[in-house]
């Protein structure tokens, strides 16, 4: 106990404060507002961009979705025609 008594004498702070020397009210104020910002943040990008969230009864085709790599679809089609 005197050990961390003469640390804390040392440094020139108290317990209640953080390293940085925000107390602890503070810092989860910070924390607090921290994280609304980034759910507010995510929840305005995903209403601008409006993701599709349906499900088809019926899974596409092969080269049907845009997520494909049809370049390298192509490449290997010709490669098989020689």
């Amino acid at each position: 106990m005197v050990v961390l008594e003469t640390k804390i004498a040392q440094v020139g702070r108290s317990c209640d404060e953080m390293p940085a020397g925000v107390s602890w009210p503070r810092y989860l104020r910070m924390l607090g507002a921290t994280i609304l910002s980034m759910f507010a943040g995510a929840e305005v990008v995903h209403r601008y961009y409006r993701p599709d969230l349906t499900i088809p009864e019926v899974p596409p085709k092969p080269g049907e979705l845009r997520t494909e790599l049809l370049g390298l679809k192509m490449c290997e089609e010709a490669s098989e025609k020689h």
